[in-house]
């Protein structure tokens, strides 16, 4: 910026009040945050009113971010886990911009130019496609003042929207080959947006089926049949659209024989329903992680920042327990049921194996 032309004078003006700070970026949002003590509150106020209104975006640090990036994207595809949940989100969302990771950057990074980014930063960066949430150790005294002092200038312009997502609704088999020692399997389902009672419902799922190691692919599929270290379900939303996975790795020579016992374990819990024992966990789960999250100061404002910034309803905290603690067996049954009615996207990252078959549920 022109009052900090460099990195390094950015850096060192924030880290000289002890700051931490960094820029998060998501399939649908990006986020640059600050923590730092309440005294220097405004240091942060203007920290990210600079950064965000008056980058200059100067040809040779663009090419110096590029290099930047790259090396960002050779990281990330050395890392399994990485690699296997940018794999899923592809297959999931096809030929679209949420399918789109920094894998697919790379070939692009070339023509990432100063009028490009200028472009999308005079499109994107508008006061009506922008939430500042403040928490913490400052009144909202400050916050008014601060805020007037250094984001009314923010420049005007449309809210960004975004196109709708669609989830592949064919079930697909992709297999890439790799030089990992053991085999990472993904299999995924159609679910729900973010911030919905549906989410949470098919978090609950996820809890009964892979969460702890009283779960019931954990159970089987490490307690007795000695397959897998660990195994877990989990649903992961945007604001349109959601998924359901079940994830694990494990030796190739095993990986047909883990795929039957999951869908053994889905079948059996499909046809005989939750226990009371399960319903049990679920709640207390699903209420000590809301409150334990709550404790953290940047989770707890990013609870209902996501809901604003996407004109979503804002429900209380205890709204949230609330609908926790009226959760009943037949409601969430019937959110798996509709889970897997949806048909099987598989992603398998492994050495040697080129074929893989999933049973009918």
């Amino acid at each position: 910026t022109s009052k900090r032309p460099t990195s390094y004078a950015l850096s060192t003006f924030l880290e000289h009040f002890g700051a931490e700070y960094n820029g998060i970026t998501s399939t649908e949002t990006v986020e640059y945050f600050v923590r730092i003590l309440g005294e220097h509150a405004e240091v942060a106020f203007d920290y990210i009113s600079d950064i965000v209104q008056n980058s200059q975006l100067k040809p040779e640090d663009i090419e110096k971010e590029r290099k930047v990036i790259g090396q960002e994207a050779a990281m990330k595809k050395d890392n399994p886990g990485d690699v296997l949940s940018r794999e899923t989100q592809t297959t999931l969302y096809p030929n679209q911009p949420s399918g789109r990771t920094i894998f697919h950057e790379v070939p692009n990074l070339s023509k990432m130019d100063e009028k490009t980014l200028r472009g999308y930063m005079e499109r994107v960066y508008v006061a009506d496609n922008f939430l500042l949430t403040v928490g913490g150790n400052i009144s909202l005294e400050d916050c008014r003042k601060f805020t007037q002092k250094y984001f009314v200038s923010f420049r005007s312009g449309n809210k960004n929207k975004f196109q709708p997502s669609h989830i592949e609704k064919n079930e697909i088999i992709k297999i890439t080959p790799s030089t990992y020692g053991q085999s990472k399997l993904n299999i995924s389902f159609t679910a729900f947006p973010a911030d919905t009672v549906e989410e949470l419902v098919a978090g609950a799922v996820g809890l009964v089926l892979g969460g702890g190691f009283s779960s019931r692919l954990t159970n089987r599929l490490r307690h007795e049949k000695h397959l897998v270290y660990s195994i877990s379900a989990f649903a992961d939303s945007n604001s349109d659209s959601g998924s359901f996975s079940i994830r694990t790795y494990l030796d190739e020579a095993n990986v047909q024989r883990a795929i039957n016992e999951i869908y053994d374990v889905v079948k059996i819990f499909l046809s005989e329903g939750l226990t009371d024992g399960e319903l049990e966990k679920i709640k207390n789960t699903l209420l000590s992680n809301l409150s334990t999250n709550m404790e953290r100061l940047g989770a707890y404002a990013d609870f209902f920042a996501t809901s604003v910034l996407f004109n979503r309803p804002v429900f209380s905290i205890q709204e949230w327990k609330d609908r926790i603690i009226g959760l009943d067996a037949e409601f969430i049954m019937s959110i798996a049921k509709k889970i897997f009615s949806d048909k099987p996207k598989v992603n398998l990252l492994t050495k040697n194996l080129r074929e893989v078959t999933v049973p009918n549920l």
